[in-house]
């Protein structure tokens, strides 16, 4: 089971969508035909599948990891962006001190509906190079779209009990909202670790499991932490739901 780990995000200009879990995508440094997974570099977006909704603004953050020496500015160029729709990156360079960046489509009254297969590259200024495909799901703006989001109370943990509990995650989309749903962990006592199964939910999809492993020094009590569930979209609310976990002993 893969690690996932809680990215935290910086807010950006007019509607940033502030949730999720990182799907990184290695890049790794590249001099002649060998790499150096040492001096490599990776970016990640919360959402594999972006929403640019038709005569609306939406925006989404791009996530850097430096590593070994490249630690430098990023540059950043975003190719195969359909007609009529526009993107612009909040900072471009990124600087090396900063490690998220917005990234903010506008799609005109003339955008056509439909998936569009585009690409975000990023280059370090020691010449490393990143490349992050993703689908634009263009589309008309929902009716006031607005999502929600449940979870189910794990049950508690007494002595001797396995560590491992989980949380049924579901999502709800109204007034025709039928975009990606991703989910973010917050909150989470020390030591403790969250696993989602879906970070992003596709828009054909309503439920995903939240998987916890708790310490085996966490005393007896009450603990909780928060599920948050953002669409990326301007003006739609981020809903979160706490979750509480009951230890007995330990």
């Amino acid at each position: 089971m893969p690690s996932i780990i809680p990215i935290p995000m910086s807010s950006s200009p007019r509607s940033s969508a502030r949730v999720a879990l990182l799907l990184a995508i290695a890049a790794l440094a590249g001099c002649g035909s060998t790499t150096d997974p040492g001096s490599a570099f990776s970016m990640g977006i919360e959402n594999t599948e972006p929403a640019a909704f038709i005569g609306r603004r939406t925006s989404t953050e791009l996530q850097f990891r430096r590593a070994g020496a490249s630690a430098g500015a990023v540059q950043l160029t975003l190719t195969g962006l359909p007609a009529n729709v526009t993107a612009v990156f909040g900072r471009n360079p990124v600087p090396a001190t900063d490690s998220v960046v917005a990234l903010t489509f506008d799609a005109s009254a003339s955008a056509v509906a439909g998936t569009y297969p585009i690409s975000v590259q990023a280059r370090s200024s020691d010449n490393r190079t990143a490349t992050l495909p993703l689908s634009l799901v263009v589309g008309a703006t929902p009716a006031s779209p607005s999502i929600g989001v449940t979870a189910t109370t794990p049950d508690s943990i007494g002595r001797g009990a396995d560590r491992v509990r989980t949380s049924v995650v579901t999502v709800s989309r109204s007034a025709g909202f039928a975009a990606p749903i991703a989910l973010r962990i917050l909150n989470l006592p020390p030591g403790w670790v969250a696993e989602v199964n879906a970070p992003t939910v596709p828009a054909t999809v309503t439920r995903a499991t939240v998987t916890i492993l708790i310490p085996d020094t966490t005393r007896a009590g009450d603990y909780g932490f928060t599920v948050r569930a953002s669409s990326g979209v301007d003006g739609v609310a981020e809903p979160t739901v706490n979750v509480l976990q009951r230890v007995t002993a330990r």
